[in-house]
């Protein structure tokens, strides 16, 4: 009797999650029809995933905000550290302090830890890593004895000055496919959320 009643409720969740596929045009899953796992058990998970999402022109789009803001960050992060790394031999950080520092020449570690959302040992930590690289030199602030300010060496304008074409290429990359329209919007949301936060 257990096991009938079990069979049915299982067959009325699965008449269900068909019906609300076909309504919001769901792709099932390779290897598990409309989510559902090996034995016959819901995939909440996935199916969580999928009834979160709209469909805009043809595309399936999550609405999860906080996540979707916190998994383009780590992508995008890691795709520019790669590449930072791969073709300029320094983490993207550290390209961060030299285009920081180029144009800001004099910058304090206040600085750099205020403008790259870093606390004061990463900062440090940061600065020592390009001084040692041959990248930055510090000087004695001339406003503040107490205070070191910071300058590109010859070799750091040369790396910071070889990343802009990398940069923009990146823009290019980040924009593709959206209308100016689009990215102001994008960019008013992003600058919103930085300032509201």
């Amino acid at each position: 009797m257990a096991e009938g009643a079990a069979a049915g409720q299982s067959r009325f969740c699965h008449t269900l999650i068909a019906l609300l596929a076909s309504i919001f045009c769901l792709t099932p899953r390779v290897g598990h029809p409309l989510g559902m796992r090996n034995g016959g058990s819901i995939d909440n998970a996935s199916i969580y995933v999928k009834l979160v999402r709209i469909r805009t022109n043809g595309v399936f789009m999550d609405k999860r905000l906080f996540f979707l803001l916190n998994m383009a960050q780590k992508r995008v992060f890691s795709h520019v550290n790669s590449e930072s790394e791969a073709l300029l031999d320094v983490s993207v950080t550290q390209l961060g302090a030299l285009m920081l520092i180029g144009a800001m020449p004099g910058a304090t570690q206040k600085d750099v830890s205020k403008v790259l959302g870093l606390s004061k040992a990463s900062a440090s930590g940061l600065i020592d890593r390009v001084v040692a690289k041959g990248l930055v030199k510090k000087s004695v602030s001339e406003t503040d004895n107490r205070a070191v300010s910071l300058h590109l060496t010859n070799m750091g304008k040369t790396k910071a000055a070889d990343a802009k074409p990398h940069l923009a290429k990146l823009n290019s990359a980040l924009t593709e496919g959206f209308s100016d329209a689009e990215i102001d919007t994008v960019l008013r949301f992003l600058n919103t959320m930085i300032n509201r936060f």
